[in-house]
């Protein structure tokens, strides 16, 4: 299974667009690729696989085809290390995660929780802008207002407030269309 066949296949299972996974795994591999680039830590993800960067001192070894003795400078690679549930898979003690019917990822998307925190930074991830409740909304915008006050009486660009529309009380209420003969169908 190459990259692109992955995605196709979590984006299946999760109900998420497969940009967003895409997007998730290259996140995940830059994180991996970071902190095994440092050395100073292991990425581990508990059960399934874990990465770290080792270290190998300088030693001799001999051309396979020659005999002859060489030698080999120290070096840095990666160790990638089976967790215990993704070895018990692959010995068949334990079964593989089965994928989803063909209607449950679809149910899940459908049926989007309340945002969570997760799924406000997912929205951000999409979208360039964070959700936030609307009590965070009303407090951030009675902390603006100074700011645009202050920004307004010294002639800042931009700063000057847009009018806002009337409530819908006040608006005038539209006629309805008149009825002519395109209203009067099956007569």
């Amino acid at each position: 299974m190459n990259r692109s066949q992955l995605v196709a296949e979590a984006a299946k299972r999760t109900g998420l667009e497969e940009k967003a996974v895409d997007a998730a795994l290259r996140g995940i591999l830059e994180v991996v690729a970071g902190v095994v680039a440092k050395g100073k830590d292991k990425v581990t993800i508990p059960g399934w696989v874990g990465f770290e960067q080792v270290a190998r001192a300088a030693r001799k070894a001999r051309n396979p085809q020659t005999g002859e003795v060489i030698k080999v400078a120290k070096s840095k690679s990666v160790k990638v290390t089976a967790g215990a549930t993704l070895k018990n898979i692959a010995a068949g003690k334990v079964p593989a995660p089965a994928a989803p019917k063909a209607g449950a990822a679809k149910a899940r998307s459908a049926k989007a929780p309340a945002k969570t925190p997760a799924r406000a930074a997912g929205a951000k991830a999409a979208t360039g802008k964070v959700a936030t409740p609307a009590r965070s909304r009303a407090k951030t915008a009675a902390a603006a207002a100074p700011r645009k006050a202050a920004a307004a009486s010294t002639g800042a660009k931009g700063a000057a407030a847009k009018p806002k529309a009337a409530p819908k009380s006040a608006r005038a209420k539209s006629a309805p269309a008149p009825k002519g003969k395109a209203g009067k169908k099956g007569k």
